[in-house]
């Protein structure tokens, strides 16, 4: 199982998982070793709220992390997401508020905020939108996931995403892609 790891948080607990790849430049200086550039598993990240970690990729891969993290600190909390974050869907506006709309988003109605400058048109309650988790929440917190209409699809070493520019904070592929041809490739 592969692992990226991505934040500060993360980074520390990059000692911990094998088979990292796709190391940042502060993780290969840090651990003062090269790590294979392949496609990752599964991801750990800080979270945007920076209380921790979120681990999200391949289910099998996923719970091969969170089994060798879950016994770390008697803080430890794992749980599944209802609407996990990158789950795409063909959501129904069941509810207009101020800032935002309600989005259920899947077949058991779990439901979304959808915030309208997520959205390039004026929605209603009853309109069809292609929405993705940006943010998902814990169990124990009093808002709903994040939507955007923006849809990114990670790949291996790439993400794409529709009419956009990367606004992410972490390495670029130039970072992580060795300078030198490989082996033979002249």
């Amino acid at each position: 199982m592969t692992v990226r790891v991505r934040g500060i948080y993360a980074t520390a607990l990059t000692a911990l998982l094998e088979d990292v790849v796709q190391a940042s430049p502060p993780i290969r200086e840090r651990f003062e070793e090269s790590f294979p550039v392949a496609p990752a598993d599964a991801a750990v990240e800080t979270t945007d709220d920076r209380q921790g970690v979120g681990i999200h990729g391949d289910e099998a891969a996923v719970h091969g992390v969170v089994s060798r993290l879950d016994g770390l600190a008697l803080d430890t909390f794992a749980w599944d997401a209802a609407l996990p974050r990158g789950a795409v869907s063909a959501g129904e506006v069941v509810d207009t508020l101020g800032s935002g709309a309600l989005v259920a988003s899947d077949d058991a109605g779990n439901q979304g905020f959808l915030p309208y400058s997520k959205t390039a048109r004026h929605v209603e309650e009853g309109d069809t939108l292609r929405v993705q988790v940006a943010e998902p929440q814990p169990p124990w917190a009093d808002r709903r996931p994040v939507l955007d209409t923006a849809v990114e699809i990670p790949a291996a070493l790439a993400t794409l995403v529709r009419g956009g520019t990367s606004a992410s904070d972490g390495p670029k592929l130039a970072d992580i892609v060795p300078a030198d041809p490989p082996e033979g490739w002249g």
